[in-house]
């Protein structure tokens, strides 16, 4: 149902002429406006006109509308650590973030994050910038420098177990989710 709901005057309303136009990354979304949805202006083709559906991670795409697309960000996984010489606690919920809002909360020792970028194709730098405007408006300065690389290395091990847990299985599912490990882990260990 997910993949055939919009958001229409503050009320999600199921348009299932969705399953007609596919989704491409690199494509134009739909323009919403108080009166209806539109389609961008696109110049006159012979293709298949496609749109964004949104800018989701990979997995959530799988999760949410059954198929592998090479998005361009991916959000780390859940994850607590204990940086011992601070005395503090990292905790990520591991959403997404779709708003470019950088949602964090202090509670005593633990630092809250409902997600974290961990690659951009699009802007590389952009997992390194974010951790760091974090750890400033919390006025933590003197993060080790290896953490995220912890964070990101923390996550290609996750991935890996869950490639190697869906090759025990032999279907499409397990397959395109191997797949989707794969590229995601691309995509991190692209970093450096």
């Amino acid at each position: 149902m997910n993949s055939r709901a919009i958001k229409l005057r503050n009320s999600a309303v199921i348009a299932p002429i969705w399953e007609l136009v596919n989704h491409k990354v690199s494509s134009l979304p739909f323009i919403f406006r108080k009166e209806g949805i539109s389609t961008p202006n696109y110049p006159p083709t012979n293709a298949e006109i496609r749109h964004s559906y949104s800018n989701i991670s990979p997995l959530k795409r799988f999760f949410s509308y059954g198929f592998f697309s090479e998005e361009t960000i991916i959000f780390s996984i859940p994850f607590l650590f204990t940086i011992k010489d601070l005395g503090i606690q990292i905790y990520c919920k591991g959403m997404g973030l779709n708003d470019d809002s950088m949602k964090v909360e202090r509670s005593g020792n633990k630092i809250i994050l409902e997600g974290l970028p961990i690659a951009d194709a699009n802007y590389p730098r952009l997992p390194y910038d974010y951790f760091d405007e974090i750890f400033r408006k919390i006025g933590y300065i003197n993060i080790p420098e290896n953490f995220l690389l912890k964070i990101f290395q923390f996550n290609i091990e996750i991935r890996n177990e869950i490639i190697y847990e869906s090759n025990l299985t032999d279907n499409k599912v397990s397959k395109i989710l191997t797949e989707l490990m794969k590229y995601e882990i691309s995509l991190i260990s692209s970093h450096n």
